[in-house]
C-alpha cells in the first residue's frame, strides 16, 4: 500500500467514525458540506481524498479539525488556544458602541445595572 492510499483511509476511516459518532447519514453530511453523498462514500471507503478546502466544511461540521482527519493529531476534540481567564471591568473600564456611536457613561451604568437587576 502506498504513502498516498494510507493518508486516503486513515482520512475516511476518521471522517466514518466522527460522522458516526455524531449520528449523521452520509447523506446528511452531504448536505452540510455541500456535496453528493458518493462524495462522501468516496472519501470514507479511501477511493478519493477530500480537497484541502473540503476538509475544512468536513471539519467544521463534525466538530473536529483538519489535523485530526488527517492524523497530524489524536485528539478529535476542537481546542480553543485562547487562554480562560475572567477579567473584573468597571463602568470607567468599559466604552462601548451601538450603532455606530459611543455610549455614554450614564447608558452604560443603565446597562450594568440592568444586568446586575436581573442576576439578583
Amino acid at each position: 500500500m502506498t504513502h498516498a492510499s494510507e493518508n486516503r483511509m486513515l482520512i475516511g476511516k476518521r471522517i466514518k467514525e466522527q460522522r458516526e459518532a455524531k449520528g449523521l447519514y452520509q447523506d446528511v453530511l452531504a448536505e452540510m458540506i455541500d456535496t453528493k453523498r458518493t462524495n462522501v462514500a468516496n472519501y470514507e471507503s479511501g477511493t478519493t481524498a477530500p480537497q484541502p478546502y473540503m476538509l475544512v466544511k468536513i471539519a467544521k461540521a463534525l466538530n473536529t479539525t483538519v489535523d485530526y482527519l488527517v492524523g497530524a493529531t489524536d485528539n478529535p476534540s476542537v481546542r480553543n488556544d485562547t487562554p480562560s481567564e475572567t477579567i473584573e471591568l468597571s463602568n470607567s473600564d468599559l466604552q462601548l458602541s451601538l450603532d455606530g456611536q459611543m455610549l455614554t457613561p450614564q447608558e452604560i451604568k443603565l446597562i450594568t445595572t440592568m444586568i446586575r437587576t436581573t442576576r439578583s
